[in-house]
């Protein structure tokens, strides 16, 4: 998943292309978000590797999966719908893999992991884990993937019975 990426700008993303189904052009969605293309790239990245839209000749079309995903009225639900598919991108699937083989781990856990696998968004590792927290706090813990305990900074599976 790219880096930076929040729950709600997937959410926009998908309200604003919803609103001109079937599709919407490049062009008319950066006049629409009053953003440079470049800006909102790694959001359409994000929505297409969560299974949200598809690219076809320049133009973002909604998915059928969407469709459930829309009806769906709040946000948080919404995160929870996605779970299925984040589950199968980094780096929520090495955090998952992780915190099932330990008890819990930390940012650098993961992110040396990743690391060890190619998986990384910049070539600094404390850049790297500032991602990993940055990606996996709101996305994992509003999916219910993980939990958090901020005090001491580490991430752990949820029992499948509270899932």
């Amino acid at each position: 998943m790219p880096a930076n990426v929040k729950p709600g700008r997937i959410v926009s993303l998908v309200q604003i292309i919803n609103d001109h189904v079937p599709s919407i052009d490049l062009p008319r969605l950066a006049n629409e978000l009053s953003a440079d293309v470049a800006v909102f790239l790694p959001i359409i990245d994000a929505a297409e590797m969560l299974g949200l839209v598809e690219r076809q000749k320049g133009k973002l079309k909604l998915t059928d999966f969407e469709l459930t995903f829309h009806k769906t009225i709040r946000n948080s639900d919404k995160i929870r719908l996605l779970k299925d598919n984040l589950t199968k991108i980094e780096p929520f699937k090495t955090s998952i893999r992780l915190t099932n083989q330990k008890r819990t781990v930390n940012a650098a856990d993961i992110a040396g992991s990743l690391r060890k696998n190619g998986v990384q968004w910049d070539r600094d590792p404390e850049l790297n884990e500032s991602f990993v927290n940055n990606l996996l706090i709101p996305w994992a813990i509003l999916a219910g993937i993980l939990s958090y305990d901020g005090r001491t900074q580490k991430f752990s599976a949820i029992p499948e019975k509270y899932i």
